[in-house]
């Protein structure tokens, strides 16, 4: 892979455990967890920065013994999947999110996820790639449209082409300067890695008023797992997207047998550049 990790790499890894106390949802971590953290912490990041997993090891131990279960255990749990995922043992990855056991209202949730994702792939089983990729996005898609959520989302339809079963969600979605309003996810037939595409509002480019009277320029964005592609500009109205049948038809084109190949890369190899937007469920909007 061109990069150690898909998820965080060791800078995000870093800075997330730098957080762990702030995060603890659940209220401040017990004295003895809080007493761990402030010793340990530190002593396992070097050991990542310079001896890899090893130095690290017996740091990561004597957090979890002293955190348990709580938010702080599960938080350091994760950490040290990552962490073993970076260090090439995938199987040992599984085994730390398989003990953690995350519900999926847990904050750490996607980031879980993911690793997960990253260490299926690397262990080259199929089936249990495409089971981890399904729950991915079943969650993502549960939060989406959740009618007490912060999205308001809408399975619009789900259709299939010869290499992919896509599902449609009707949004508006806030994600920085990109407005998102509706949403396609494509599951490949052949088990291997989404695609998500976009139908997207660009408020930096709108800012500049080049259309007016209301006008506006809609682009269909691609995010395979590696990349970002704009497929098209459609013209439209600042106040609703293009023509659905009109969209659908790019997209479907997109996510056929030689589209679809050629867009979605290697899926032995999901090192995920734009994973908010491609299941964009499982993060805060804004």
């Amino acid at each position: 892979m061109n990069r150690l990790s898909i998820v965080l790499g060791l800078a995000g890894l870093l800075a997330l455990g730098a957080g762990l106390p702030a995060r603890a949802a659940e209220g401040p971590p017990p004295p003895a967890c809080r007493a761990a953290y402030d010793q340990h912490w530190e002593a396992a990041k070097a050991g990542l920065k310079s001896g890899g997993l090893a130095a690290a090891e017996p740091h990561f131990q004597a957090l979890k013994a002293a955190c348990g279960d709580g938010a702080m255990g599960r938080l350091i749990g994760t950490v040290h999947a990552e962490a073993r995922l970076q260090n090439g043992d995938a199987a040992g990855a599984l085994d730390e999110l398989t003990a953690l056991n995350l519900p999926d209202t847990d904050d750490i949730k996607p980031v879980a996820l993911w690793i997960e994702l990253a260490a299926r792939a690397r262990l080259g089983d199929v089936p249990a790639f495409t089971a981890a990729r399904d729950r991915l996005l079943d969650l993502a898609a549960t939060r989406l449209t959740d009618p007490a959520g912060p999205f308001k989302g809408r399975l619009r339809e789900r259709f299939e082409t010869e290499a992919a079963v896509v599902d449609v969600y009707d949004l508006d979605l806030q994600q920085g300067v990109f407005q998102r309003r509706m949403l396609f996810v494509a599951r490949p037939k052949d088990g291997g890695m989404f695609v998500t595409g976009a139908v997207t509002l660009d408020l930096a480019v709108e800012s500049m008023g080049l259309g007016g009277g209301g006008k506006a320029s809609w682009f269909l964005d691609l995010y395979p797992c590696d990349s970002h592609a704009t497929l098209t500009i459609m013209p439209g109205k600042k106040s609703a997207p293009p023509d659905y049948a009109k969209v659908k038809e790019v997209f479907a084109k997109t996510f056929g047998p030689e589209g679809f190949k050629a867009r979605i890369g290697d899926p032995e190899r999901p090192f995920c550049a734009f994973e908010s937007y491609m299941a964009p469920g499982l993060y805060p909007p804004g």
